[in-house]
């Protein structure tokens, strides 16, 4: 009785689950109308949805979840439990080698130690000034880093990425940072 239970769940789940994707489809099939309608016009909807449907490909669920609370027009037993698989997300990685590195330094609320590369929870008084220019910059660069290098990969044969080609706010990452720039990580990462 439970297994019939289960398939049927399985199959009105299976049901659902192509419903929401022709919902989908339709919707971003209208939206590509409405967007170019000289190229894509409404008759082509119901024409490219099926075409579409056709040729998709669901892969088979492999990760396992309970589902509980199967409402008793589907099920019989009110305490029954299926189990439905599902197909776990997985992001791309990609790894950019360091020599290919934009330099732009990016925001970061944290201010790290040097020397062990540990987040620091609290900066010496002598770095909590009032005016950037009693920061004694010398001693705060051999002591921390501030910020993070940005993540994307240079521009052709700049030492940048495409955005910070045009728009180096927070300076180069190779660079040691000026007073301002070390105030303006200091409080605005709350270490004052």
């Amino acid at each position: 009785m439970s297994l019939n239970t289960s398939e049927t769940s399985l199959s009105l789940y299976s049901k659902i689950i192509d419903k929401i994707i022709d919902n989908k489809l339709k919707q971003l099939l209208t939206i590509i109308n409405k967007t170019h309608p000289t190229k894509f016009k409404k008759e082509f909807i119901e024409i490219e949805l099926k075409y579409i449907k056709q040729h998709i490909n669901i892969k088979p669920y492999t990760k396992q979840i309970q589902v509980t609370d199967i409402p008793n027009k589907i099920s019989e037993n009110e305490n029954s439990t299926s189990t439905i698989m599902l197909e776990p997300k997985i992001k791309p990685v990609y790894v950019i080698d360091d020599s290919n590195r934009c330099n732009g330094r990016i925001w970061s609320s944290d201010i790290f130690n040097r020397k062990t590369m540990k987040i620091m929870n609290d900066i010496p008084q002598q770095f909590k000034v009032i005016d950037f220019k009693d920061i004694n910059i010398d001693k705060f660069n051999t002591n921390y880093i501030i910020g993070l290098q940005c993540k994307k990969s240079k521009y052709k044969n700049s030492n940048y990425c495409k955005l910070h080609m045009y728009h180096l706010i927070h300076g180069d990452f190779k660079d040691m940072p000026n007073k301002e720039l070390c105030y303006h990580f200091i409080k605005d990462g709350n270490y004052l």
